[in-house]
């Protein structure tokens, strides 16, 4: 199994670290339109002009790409901004445990089948 596995305890509320890759500008939204897909993730901040942004770690992203869709995650991603800075971090929601892969969720359009397994999924009926 691909993905970010945890090798000591770590308790809720802990910035695991910072979703890194490649700024872009990307198109408004559309109905049909994913916000992320891959690696890419449609960022909530625009810039001054008003144009929507993303991050790109198809090649230039770190471990955190890694990290797999759950509909119960042990992890969210949080917009962070310093002044003229932006940054995507990914915090953890719960305690997660030795061994546990570290999970978050990547919203509500999805671009495979969700097989997280969870009894509450939010895609199963899909």
């Amino acid at each position: 199994m691909r993905g970010l596995v945890a090798k000591d305890f770590i308790p809720a509320g802990v910035v695991l670290g910072q979703y890194l890759g490649r700024f872009e500008l990307i198109g408004a939204p559309t109905r049909a339109g994913r916000l992320n897909e891959g690696y890419r993730m449609r960022l909530k901040t625009r810039t001054t002009s008003n144009k929507y942004m993303g991050i790109d770690a198809l090649e230039e992203g770190g471990k955190l790409r890694l990290m797999n869709h759950a509909c119960n995650p042990c992890a969210r991603f949080d917009e962070v901004q310093t002044r003229t800075q932006l940054s995507v971090v990914a915090v953890t929601v719960r305690a997660i445990l030795p061994g546990e892969q570290v999970t978050v969720s990547y919203g509500n359009e999805l671009w495979f089948v969700c097989r997280c397994g969870w009894e509450g999924c939010q895609h199963r009926y899909i």
